[in-house]
């Protein structure tokens, strides 16, 4: 765990540089996966696999969840970043990811209601216009 943290010589600063980016694209990457793990987890697979789960129940929650994280979020990417574009394009990254998770649930609700051959209700599940 701890050689990730050891300096690594490097020979000139073509190399310093893709080391650099490789690893702010690994940070960027697990900051927007983490924030959206955090909105998106009462729809996630772990959620919505278990045994009586209510689709409906777990998009209200989602966008509850949704409306108290995203301004925490703001505030905590302002504290810690002076640049608005770059404040904005990771909040950006973090909403595009949850649309993503979101449509992924959706199709996987489509697709189970049309296994049960029509039962449930219509507004069981919202469309990922509710998001925009």
């Amino acid at each position: 765990m701890g050689a990730n943290l050891v300096p690594r010589v490097v020979e000139n600063m073509l190399d310093a540089k893709v080391e650099l980016d490789g690893r702010l694209r690994e940070s960027i990457t697990a900051f927007t996966s983490a924030s959206a793990d955090s909105i998106t987890a009462p729809v996630g697979d772990p959620a919505a696999s278990k045994r009586g789960f209510d689709a409906l129940k777990a998009v209200v929650q989602l966008q509850s969840v949704a409306r108290k994280e995203v301004p925490f979020l703001r505030k905590k990417v302002e504290e810690y970043l002076d640049d608005m574009r770059t404040r904005e394009t990771l909040v950006s990254a973090v909403q595009d990811l949850v649309v993503q998770r979101y449509e992924a649930f959706y199709e996987a609700q489509m697709r189970e209601k049309g296994r049960k051959n029509g039962k449930g209700r219509e507004d069981e599940v919202w469309d990922v216009d509710v998001f925009e």
